[in-house]
This record gives structure tokens, C-alpha cells and sequence, in this order.
């Protein structure tokens, strides 16, 4: 499921939101997002839901254990496991058939090189649920003692399938207690316009436009050859726009950037924060990894190998965002 998909926004999200609301008990509020959240990552393929839930179980036995031997040698065997149950099976997805292909080219072996499918998010959650208990281990947060709780943490949809890695320390207040009101619903409604105006009405226009001009993966981007320079020129401009609005439109959809001062952005907060928080306690404040500066950063060293000037006579901040 994706949170440019009509399914998500006219289905998912209003009846998750609506059973969200229809109570005040946060306990009933987390369990009404832990299941959602399982759904929206099940809803691709079901079965990586287990690893998901058997890699969040791993680490909060972990914390468990570090909680109740903070100086034995029982800490130390369960931040070894962490470490070695978490990488492993993030290698095992992800470079298993890269291994087999190698070594059946060095040394002409016949091994069956295997179909693996990376499961969508393994790297978030995996470095996630890791970061939890190093933290534990060092005595920077102190172990969630509810699986519930702590599965929250770990699965939340806004940020599972795409990012951020949330530290435990910036989220695990917010899981225990929160609170609302109505301008936290406008402004997250209206992130939630503007991203899909970016994602949908420019992004997916100018997917068009570049694959009528380049091609297709499919065809080898055989229509490049009949491209004059100008041409080409045009379409490489138009690829660095579409990938602009298509990821910061999806960021507009999930995450809330906001400004301590002039130089930066500083964080952001996810989706139900955008429409969640309020004054006085704000809802799930993660830290940002690829937020509105960084893609700014990333656009004008893209467009700066071709024009200098661009960094020293104008100001487009304004104009990207």
C-alpha cells in the first residue's frame, strides 16, 4: 500500500482515523494503530508480517534482560544477540544471492542462486529495533516493559515501509500519553493536499513526459538514441524535477518539517503527529533523515555542476517549498 493510493486515503486512513477517535483510552488508541500498521505492511505480502513481529520480540526480550542484569554478563550476550540476529537476517535478504553469484563465478560452481524477496522496510525496522537496545544497554532510555507498546514503536505506519529510523528516546513518551486538537487535524489534512498535489499532479506528469522522451526500462530506453542533445538535456532536467516532487511530495505526505531558525530544519514530525499533536504534548516528534533541506541540498548540487551561479545569485528555497 502506498500513501499516494486512493485505497489509503479515501479507505485506510479515514477508518483509521475514526477508530482512532472514537476513544479517549491511549492503551485502545495504541492497539487500534498497532493494528493498522500491521495491516498497511501486510497488505503487500502478509507473511513478512512475522519477521517484522519476531524481530521486535527479539529486542524487546533483549531490553528485558538488559533492564533486569544492567552490569552482568547477561547485557552483554543480549546486545551480541541483537547484533548478530538483526544483521543477520538483514545480510541473509539482502546480499544471500549477491554471495551465491560471486561464488559461483569464481569458482565455477553450479549453486542454485536463490529468488529471495527483500521485504519492504527490513532495513528501518532492523537498525530501529537495534538502536533501541544499544540504547538500553548504555542506560539512554529505560526498557519499554509492554510488547504492545514497544511493537507501536517498531511498526507504525507513517514511518515502517520509508523512514525515518526513530530513536526510542525521542518517541517513548509519546506512546504512554498524548493529546489533540483541531488545528493539529487541519495542518496534517493540509500537508496531506499539498504532497498529493506534488506526488500526483507534477510528479506523475513529468513520469509521463520523461518516459516519452528516454523510454522505458522495458525497451531499454531505446528513444534516447533519436534524441538531439537539446533533447536529451531537456529530459535529464525533467528527471531531476520528477524525482524532486515525487519524493518530496511522498515527505509532504508523511512528514511535518519545521524551523528553529533560518539556517535549517532541524526535525520533523511524522503523519500522526502532523495531525495528532498539540502545544502541550506532541505525538510521535521523530527526528528527520531526508527531509525538506536535505532534498534541497541533494536538487541545486544536481543542478550546480551546470550552473555555478545557481548557489550565488538566487534564493529558490522559497520557490521549491
Amino acid at each position: 500500500m502506498v500513501f499516494a493510493d486512493l485505497f489509503f486515503l479515501y479507505f485506510f486512513l479515514p477508518v483509521c482515523l475514526i477508530c482512532y477517535f472514537i476513544t479517549r483510552s491511549t492503551a485502545i488508541r495504541n492497539a487500534v494503530l498497532v493494528v493498522f500498521s500491521l495491516i498497511f505492511y501486510a497488505w503487500g505480502e502478509p507473511v513478512w508480517v512475522s519477521i517484522l513481529i519476531v524481530s521486535s520480540l527479539v529486542d524487546y526480550i533483549n531490553g528485558r534482560v538488559i533492564e533486569k542484569h544492567p552490569e552482568g554478563w547477561q547485557a552483554k550476550a543480549a546486545l551480541a544477540w541483537s547484533l548478530v540476529f538483526n544483521l543477520g537476517v538483514l545480510f541473509g535478504f539482502k546480499y544471500t544471492a549477491f554471495f551465491v553469484e560471486n561464488l559461483n563465478n569464481w569458482f565455477g560452481l553450479g549453486i542454485p542462486v536463490p529468488n529471495i524477496v527483500l521485504p519492504i522496510g527490513i532495513s528501518f525496522y532492523t537498525f530501529q529495533t537495534i538502536s533501541y537496545t544499544v540504547d538500553c544497554y548504555w542506560g539512554k532510555v529505560k526498557p519499554q516493559k509492554n510488547f504492545g507498546r514497544f511493537l507501536l514503536y517498531v511498526s507504525m505506519f507513517p514511518q515502517l515501509v520509508a523512514g525515518p529510523i526513530v530513536r526510542y528516546s525521542v518517541i517513548g513518551e509519546e506512546i504512554n500519553e498524548r493529546k489533540t486538537t483541531a488545528k493539529d487535524i487541519s495542518d496534517g489534512f493540509s500537508r496531506i493536499i499539498l504532497g498529493l498535489g506534488k506526488k500526483v499532479i507534477i510528479a506523475n506528469n513529468l513520469s509521463t513526459i520523461v518516459t516519452a522522451l528516454f523510454g522505458s526500462a522495458s525497451n531499454g530506453y531505446e528513444n534516447i538514441k533519436t534524441l538531439s542533445v537539446a533533447g536529451t538535456w531537456l529530459g535529464a532536467i525533467l528527471v531531476g524535477l520528477w524525482y524532486y516532487f515525487d519524493f518530496s511530495g511522498c515527505l509532504r505526505l508523511l512528514f511535518r518539517p519545521f524551523r528553529r531558525d533560518r539556517v535549517g530544519s532541524t526535525g520533523s514530525d511524522l503523519l500522526w503527529n502532523s495531525i495528532l499533536h498539540s502545544k502541550q504534548t506532541e505525538l510521535f516528534n521523530c527526528s528527520e533523515n531526508r527531509g525538506s533541506d536535505q532534498l534541497l541540498r541533494l536538487f541545486l548540487r544536481f543542478y550546480a555542476a551546470s550552473d555555478v551561479r545557481l548557489y550565488e545569485r538566487y534564493d529558490i528555497s522559497g520557490l521549491l517549498f
